[in-house]
């Protein structure tokens, strides 16, 4: 597809990225320097892919059952909280105002008690 530019903004795009050009070049070259693998090795590579496909399968699958069992331990502690904690906190809660009911019973009592020793002694 033809450019649309005119030469000196081709120019100015050629020029900013010259710097690049000789580190560029020399990767390029510098993969000429890998040694290919023998043979071998890629058959042996090529044989493990679908071992290492069954495998992805199985940790695709413990992924996904971790992840519902951490589901399900975010289900009880949630019901725990708010069974357990929360209903035992409603007791303790209940307990405190019968026990304040009872204390004002016994501080009128007492002080009927006091006001009759009084008025009688």
């Amino acid at each position: 597809m033809p450019t649309t530019l005119d030469i000196s903004s081709i120019l100015s795009i050629v020029l900013a990225s010259a710097s690049s050009y000789p580190e560029t070049a020399s990767r390029l070259s510098s993969i000429l320097d890998v040694p290919i693998p023998p043979a071998e090795q890629s058959a042996q590579l090529i044989e493990l892919t679908a071992r290492i496909a069954r495998l992805e399968a199985i940790q695709e699958s413990q992924s996904a059952e971790l992840a519902a069992c951490r589901e399900r331990s975010a289900v009880a502690i949630q019901k725990f909280y708010t069974k357990d904690i929360l209903k035992a906190g409603d007791g303790w809660a209940e307990l405190e105002g019968r026990v304040e009911q009872v204390e004002r019973k016994v501080r009128r009592a007492a002080l009927a008690k006091r006001i009759d020793e009084n008025v009688v002694g």
